[in-house]
């Protein structure tokens, strides 16, 4: 339950990042005034279009020439730590991520990709403490809370867990993965009822989410409603098998 939940969780970081990664692109403004700055956004867009293709290697190759070329671009760098993400360098990424930080320490994403990458390489206080530093600048983007949240859950901090997660709610209410979330941190703390109360709304959102319906399962056979947990167990099964 506990593994397939994190499983859960870190397609939805990577989601998360992908968005956020076209987000940069759309946000980046270029003064191609000079031979170096047009031929570092040449490297940078061929980069970004070979990361989109998969060729993760290709790409970081092309970002480090257009830092050579434009060592002052902080999108440069944000992309370049995206793309070490992903072949799971996170030491690389939180460098990068850093040096955009420091071209621009007023933007709330690249704060919360360098949390989402100390989060995966294991540094959780270092993780909130980013999340902290996103939501300081963007105090109204749920996510920031939803993955503060669960980096406090696998911290042990349940009862922040259930704070951060209701606060992603208040700001966005129709995201399943909010529920399932706080009921995951719920029933960790015992409020049996109340988890299946989350598990429930996360269901009703997303009719199809696996392990809510297993979630709820667990809840309900900690309740004795055997016949209902059997009905989830099966419903979740079945879903995480098509």
């Amino acid at each position: 339950m506990r593994a397939f939940a994190h499983l859960l969780f870190a397609l939805a970081r990577i989601v998360r990042a992908i968005g956020v990664l076209h987000k940069r692109r759309e946000r980046s403004a270029f003064t191609r005034n000079n031979h170096n700055t047009e031929l570092a956004y040449e490297y940078y867009t061929r980069g970004c279009a070979k990361q989109d293709k998969g060729d993760v290697d290709g790409a970081i190759v092309d970002f480090d020439r257009a830092i050579v070329l434009d060592p002052n671009n902080d999108g440069y760098y944000y992309s370049r730590g995206f793309a070490k993400r992903n072949i799971q360098d996170f030491d690389g990424a939180i460098a990068d991520y850093s040096l955009a930080i420091a071209l621009d320490p007023n933007d709330a994403v690249y704060y919360f990709s360098r949390g989402v990458a100390k989060s995966f390489g294991g540094d959780f206080d270092g993780a909130v403490s980013d999340f902290d530093g996103a939501i300081a600048l963007d105090p109204n983007d749920a996510d920031f809370y939803y993955f503060r949240g669960d980096v406090k859950y696998d911290k042990g901090d349940v009862d922040g867990a259930i704070v951060d997660h209701s606060l992603a709610i208040a700001l966005n209410p129709r995201n399943a993965v909010y529920y399932f979330s706080r009921g995951l941190a719920k029933q960790g703390k015992g409020d049996v009822d109340g988890a299946i109360a989350d598990y429930s709304l996360a269901i009703a959102l997303n009719p199809i989410h696996a392990g809510a319906y297993i979630g709820r399962g667990v809840a309900k056979e900690a309740k004795g409603d055997f016949v209902g947990a059997n009905k989830d167990y099966s419903l979740g099964n079945a879903l995480r098998l098509a």
